[in-house]
């Protein structure tokens, strides 16, 4: 019984030092991809002009008019989910002029590919 009883106090302390450990961490961790893996794990890359900007319950949308297609087949414009304020996820701002590389998010819409490394800003105007 002693034994159990020690080896539960230590299982729990370990337990819950690491619970409480990871929750300061970030909500998420991105691997810097080399300029290769971006590529290669993008469905499209596009470079374009960020049209609108909405959010809706933390998550955000941009809507960015294809200019030139790097990657891919897009249509006139790509919709782009991004969470503001979460570690390694970029912000879009309406009349920015970006290059993007992008993975599917479901329904038609898309995500930067190893979040804030799948775009890269070339300012407004």
């Amino acid at each position: 019984m002693v034994k159990w009883g020690l080896i539960s106090v230590v299982t729990i302390t370990t337990l819950a030092t690491g619970l409480l450990g990871w929750a300061q961490q970030p909500a998420s961790i991105a691997v810097r991809l080399t300029n290769s893996e971006l590529v290669s794990r993008s469905r499209l890359i596009v470079y374009g002009t960020v049209t609108a900007v909405s959010a809706d319950r933390g998550i955000s949308e941009a809507v960015v008019a294809v200019e030139h297609a790097l990657k891919g087949t897009p249509g006139k414009e790509v919709r782009i989910r991004f969470s503001p304020g979460l570690a390694e996820s970029p912000t879009f701002e309406r009349g920015e002029t970006v290059l993007v590389f992008l993975t599917e998010a479901g329904q038609g819409r898309f995500q930067t590919t190893g979040g804030e490394q799948g775009k890269f800003s070339l300012g407004k105007g």
